[in-house]
């Protein structure tokens, strides 16, 4: 599956706002990333990725240097 992205929908599509990152702080930590994941891509897509591969590497990438540090540790 391939989904068409363009670099300003990325940052708009993956990062967490508030209430994402407290409810994905409210989750075990060790799941906490791939909730996350989760999360933005239904918010998004509207369904849960069943094939990780679907999503961007791109997208993947800018989540984790806008958001994962947002995360409890």
């Amino acid at each position: 599956m391939s989904f068409g992205f363009s670099s300003g929908d990325l940052v708009e599509r993956w990062s967490l706002n508030f209430s994402d990152i407290a409810f994905v702080n409210s989750i075990p930590e060790l799941a906490q990333l791939g909730f996350a994941i989760q999360l933005k891509f239904f918010a998004a897509h509207g369904f849960f990725v069943q094939d990780h591969a679907a999503i961007p590497l791109i997208a993947f990438c800018i989540w984790l240097s806008n958001s994962a540090s947002q995360l409890k540790r």
